[in-house]
């Protein structure tokens, strides 16, 4: 099973953690599907259309 964190989206997409942290308290993620004391996860499932949805509606980051 693939989990991804915050860190993880932020690569995944090219941008900052801080970045990832304002779109999860602006609810523009889904919501985490657990949360452990490092903070929310997600599984691929859950995050991988909205990293689609972001890659497709942002102007693309040089190699990403």
């Amino acid at each position: 099973m693939k989990l991804y964190g915050v860190s993880e989206i932020a690569e995944a997409l090219g941008v900052r953690k801080g970045t990832v942290r304002v779109w999860r308290a602006r609810e523009k993620l889904p919501p985490p599907d657990h949360v452990l004391a490092m903070g929310p996860v997600w599984e691929a499932r859950t995050i991988r259309p909205f990293i689609e949805r972001m890659r497709t509606t942002s102007p693309a980051k040089s190699g990403r």
